[in-house]
């Protein structure tokens, strides 16, 4: 398979990928090193009925009429965001969207008074799930939902809502997920089972570039015998029990079936009892941790209002503090500070983005504000840096608006660090702060690029990629006896010698080459909801790849967007945008103190 045959060039690495897709495991690899190298792999998604979206249209990125954000009566300001329209023949034009700048009273104001419009049940649910911590001020649950959205996720199902209805089927049976295929065709359930077949908790955690275990590690006596042995510890972690824990906790909010509830809590007791030793924390320890920490802390904290829930977070907190946090601050406060003052270019990435989330969320869930604010400063600097292409000063090469540092890295690990960003801003939106808005909104010219990637590649149509831009599979071959390797730092492809694996020459022919495409559930609708739903601002690339690629699934730590969020901005946003909200000082937030 494609992570795991030697290739000499990447056209045949690309004509591997056609059938099986590029490898999502291989984001558990080297942050520097080049082409994909882990096993799992992802096959193509069937084209699937689904039902009708009211809150995505493919022309101009929404279907609800434009917002009056008062800009003319000087009750709101206005803020001027770039934003690509990809254009016939490759020509991007940018166009400037106006956005308002919303304030913290702003913003409650629109919620209460959009609240106030929904149906008495989501309003009652809402009061009961909602708790403000006296210590730290947090609001619980402060996951990517908050109590709100939990409320209304609810009536959806509840009702036979779309698209809820269908992203809560297919959360329960795995129906329309694309498996991810390892040798052998083996593949980790999709399902979210009543009765799951793990925990696969482990005492050593020893995992090394790539995801593969050393020689430390003991794999689970059940783990299934067709899986592979030298990547169980990422496997058991993170594909199954970590995603298990959380998939667990929203099928329990979703049905009312304390049998959900008791597997997620289950799972992450048995991690939490079970494993004493972590590593390796120079290679993929800090990112493993990551993963398993921003995953399971929102399980809890969704769960954190059941009686059986108590004694779980505490062991959970235990857990984390001693085991998996030391591994997250060594990447955070000395592997990173020292590559910078190395003059490390382009270091930001995906990790980072990952262990920003786990310290919000984690920091939430324990009401550390110290933890929380930690990841809010992580998260800053990870998108100042990581989307700063096609801005002031980052314009060399031909590198466009939206391009992130891993874009001609490969597509789904750009994707792993736009999730990690999104998900960590929406978890601050539930807090009253507002991360999205950061470097001028930045992540949404890298949606729309990326999403305009993605379904080129779909479609088979390279035509629609921006000018410059070329799949892998146009790349020309390696010189004899080398193989391309991307490095990041430089942000070139380079020919490696196959013998002595030293780099003799870099691809100087102008183009840049695209390869890893394809669609993964990383936060794409919470952003859409945000952008579109509540700011009111066109997004039609990635409305149009939503379109075409919900329900959401749950993958790693980000996911299940469809299900939580989809369409939620024109029932818990929109009704409250009205003069009252935008030209009053007056804050008005009750709140149940607990």
């Amino acid at each position: 398979m494609c992570g795991q045959i030697p290739l000499s060039s990447i056209s045949e690495r690309r004509a591997c990928c056609r059938t099986f897709r590029s490898p999502v495991a291989s984001a558990a690899a080297d942050p520097a090193a080049a082409a994909p190298a882990a096993a799992g792999v992802q096959p193509m998604q069937e084209p699937q009925i689904r039902p009708y979206r009211a809150d995505l249209d493919t022309n101009d990125g929404m279907r609800s009429p434009p917002l009056d954000w008062q800009y003319s009566s000087g009750c709101t300001a206005a803020i001027k965001v770039d934003v690509p329209v990809f254009l016939n023949g490759g020509k991007v034009q940018i166009v400037q969207q106006t956005v308002p700048q919303l304030t913290k009273d702003a913003v409650q104001k629109i919620q209460q008074a959009a609240l106030a419009a929904t149906p008495s049940d989501v309003q009652q649910a809402a009061a009961r799930l909602r708790t403000v911590s006296k210590a730290s001020g947090f609001l619980h649950p402060g996951t990517c939902m908050g109590p709100v959205e939990v409320a209304t996720m609810q009536y959806r199902v509840r009702n036979r809502v779309e698209p809820q209805a269908t992203a809560k089927d297919a959360l329960l049976s795995g129906a329309g997920v694309p498996p991810k295929l390892y040798p052998g065709n083996w593949s980790v359930p999709q399902a979210t089972p009543l009765s799951y077949s793990g925990p696969y908790a482990m005492e050593t955690i020893d995992i090394k570039w790539s995801g593969i275990n050393t020689d430390k590690v003991v794999c689970p006596q059940h783990y299934p015998a067709a899986a592979p042995s030298i990547l169980c510890g990422h496997i058991s972690l993170v594909e199954f029990d970590a995603e298990q824990s959380l998939k667990q906790a929203v099928a329990y909010l979703a049905t009312g079936q304390q049998a959900y509830m008791t597997n997620a809590l289950r799972i992450v007791d048995a991690w939490a009892a079970t494993n004493k030793v972590w590593g390796v924390k120079e290679q993929n320890g800090p990112l493993e941790a990551g993963w398993a920490c921003a995953t399971m802390a929102k399980t809890l904290e969704l769960l954190r209002d059941q009686p059986a829930a108590a004694g779980a977070l505490q062991r959970f907190a235990r857990w984390v503090d001693g085991v998996m946090m030391p591994q997250m601050d060594f990447y955070a406060d000395e592997v990173t500070p020292v590559n910078l003052a190395l003059g490390t270019k382009h270091l930001y990435g995906n990790w980072h983005s990952t262990v920003a989330e786990c310290f919000m969320s984690y920091g939430i869930l324990t009401d550390n504000r110290s933890r929380y604010e930690k990841g809010v400063k992580l998260f800053q600097e990870t998108l100042k840096d990581y989307l700063k292409w096609g801005r002031g000063g980052f314009t060399e090469g031909g590198r466009i608006i939206g391009e992130c540092s891993e874009t001609l890295r490969d597509i789904y690990h750009s994707q792993f660090g736009f999730g990690g960003l999104i998900q960590a801003a929406e978890i601050a939106w539930q807090q009253g702060e507002d991360l999205y808005s950061s470097s001028n909104y930045a992540l949404v010219p890298a949606l729309e690029l990326h999403a305009r990637i993605i379904r080129a590649y779909q479609s088979n149509d390279s035509s629609l990629l921006p000018s410059g831009f070329r799949f892998g599979d146009d790349m020309p071959l390696a010189p004899e006896g080398t193989t391309w390797k991307f490095d990041i730092r430089q942000q070139a492809w380079q020919a490696f010698n196959m013998t002595t694996m030293q780099p003799v020459a870099n691809l100087k022919d102008g183009y840049k080459y695209l390869i890893g495409v394809m669609f993964l559930p990383t936060g794409w609708e919470v952003a859409h909801n945000h952008f579109v739903g509540r700011l009111g601002m066109k997004m039609p690339e990635t409305a149009a790849l939503l379109a075409g690629n919900w329900p959401e699934w749950q993958s790693f730590h980000w996911g299940l967007g469809s299900l939580s969020h989809a369409g939620t901005a024109g029932e818990l946003w929109r009704p409250g945008v009205q003069h009252a909200a935008l030209c009053s000082s007056q804050a008005s937030a009750p709140a149940k103190r607990g």
